[in-house]
């Protein structure tokens, strides 16, 4: 992922997402790091626009169209990757 300082005021609506996607689930930024596999450090930075990427700001928009399409929260948390699946996939290609 490239992350990338940007302009607060350019990413004001993608921060928002951010947080707005986290409050519909009623998670904490250490709970979103948790699913997400990421550090809490790694959501701050991403809600106050110190560290985004542009893959970051789609998944968010995913997430959040999914939320406002009446998904339960666990239907969205069954759509997140679990990324020890894809390391153990790795290992059984190699």
């Amino acid at each position: 992922m490239n992350d990338v300082n940007v302009n607060q005021k350019d990413y004001k609506k993608e921060m928002d997402l951010i947080k707005s996607l986290r409050a519909l689930l009623g998670w904490s930024q250490t709970k979103m790091a948790e699913v997400l596999g990421v550090r809490q450090k790694t959501i701050s930075d991403w809600e106050t626009g110190k560290s985004l990427s542009r893959e970051v700001v789609i998944g968010i928009k995913i997430g959040l169209s999914a939320a406002n399409s009446g998904l339960s929260k666990e239907e969205i948390i069954a759509l997140i990757p679990d990324p020890a699946d894809s390391q153990t996939e790795e290992r059984e290609a190699a």
